[in-house]
């Protein structure tokens, strides 16, 4: 995978990896700062669909913890 846009290639590669777009904080963070695109109708895949090479990766044992700023931020409001 290659782009240009840094941004554009880790949205897509988390789609192939089926990992949730929303659950990587820092690529979130850079979204709303509009640093590249993050909108995956909006990124000119070529290839393969990303839904038709999607292989879900086994995330790490402490991915729970890793993920629950995710649920402390929407408890914040």
């Amino acid at each position: 995978m290659a782009s240009p846009d840094l941004m554009a290639a880790d949205r897509v590669a988390l789609e192939v990896m089926g990992i949730p777009h929303h659950a990587v904080g820092y690529l979130q963070y850079a979204a709303q700062l509009g640093v590249g695109q993050y909108d995956l109708e909006k990124i000119d895949i070529r290839g393969e669909r990303p839904e038709a090479v999607q292989h879900k990766f086994k995330l790490h044992d402490g991915v729970q913890q890793q993920l629950d700023w995710l649920n402390d931020i929407v408890r914040q409001g």
